[in-house]
């Protein structure tokens, strides 16, 4: 198949806004959806990645372009789980760490029992976030053999960087999640406002009442003024019992809200 060539200047220009890819895999990159279909097709055959079909690896490849990566970075980090596309949690933190808006990123502890993370985006407050056994077991994902009990430590961490990388960089993310990840854990309730938290628990608790419907939680979505309003009606959405599909659409709308507070903030910050 015919794939772009670019000429030296342009590859060195690329290649140094995109420190992930290399000019090679640049040079290789499709132009159109026949060229994008030959090399899901190759893909497939080749083995290379975990796809039941050449379609898939097609959406892998196409998902990755959107996030700035090439078609390689897209089948190794990229994976299909449960019908959604998936992202792993180091490839978060890559992405974020080229955006060039890392101010800084500390991993203060790291153990089986807890990971907890400090970073600051340009322009943004610090926060630290935490990833504990707590929120392993109420997620429910402390599985008899699964890696939550074979590398907890590893996992944690991965969990965590998920959390702060959707939370101050959703312009990076664009609603990627990690494998195993679930709409409204963009702050574990390790780290909610005893207030918060004390609200989210009124809510589970008081099954008497009926649910908001969906037009109910998008219109508090709308008119959410900061991230933390958003983090808890996210807790009510994936409480409620609204179908998975209606979440996800949720989820969607919650990531472009808490884009857009993020914007306005940064356009009214002093230089």
């Amino acid at each position: 198949m015919t794939m772009t060539h670019h000429d030296e200047s342009t590859l060195a220009h690329r290649a140094e806004a995109q420190p992930l890819a290399s000019s090679f895999a640049l040079a290789f990159t499709p132009r159109n959806i026949d060229e994008l279909r030959t090399l899901g097709e190759i893909a497939h055959k080749s083995g290379i990645c975990k796809v039941s079909n050449p379609d898939a690896a097609t959406i892998l490849i196409a998902t990755g372009l959107g996030l700035g990566m090439d078609p390689m970075q897209s089948l190794r980090s990229l994976h299909i789980v449960e019908g959604r596309v998936m992202i792993a949690a180091d490839t978060m933190v890559a992405l974020v760490m080229r955006s060039g808006t890392v101010e800084s990123w500390a991993v203060t502890e790291k153990t089986e029992e807890r990971c907890t993370i400090v970073a600051k985006r340009k322009g943004r407050p610090e926060i630290t976030r935490s990833y504990s056994q707590e929120d392993v077991d109420r997620a429910g994902l402390n599985k008899p053999n699964g890696n939550h009990q074979k590398i907890p430590a590893t996992m944690k961490h991965h969990r965590c960087c998920a959390i702060v990388c959707r939370e101050e960089w959703p312009d990076v993310m664009l609603g990627m999640y990690a494998p195993d990840e679930d709409f409204g854990e963009q702050a574990p309730r390790s780290q909610t406002i005893p207030a918060r938290e004390t609200t989210v628990t009124v809510v589970r608790t008081q099954t008497s009442e009926p649910s908001p419907d969906f037009g109910a939680f998008a219109s508090e979505i709308e008119a959410a003024a900061t991230g933390d309003a958003l983090t808890e009606i996210g807790g009510r959405v994936k409480a409620s019992a609204l179908p998975r599909e209606k979440q996800r659409e949720l989820a969607k709308l919650s990531q472009e809200r808490r884009a857009a507070l993020m914007a306005a903030t940064e356009n009214t910050s002093p230089a």
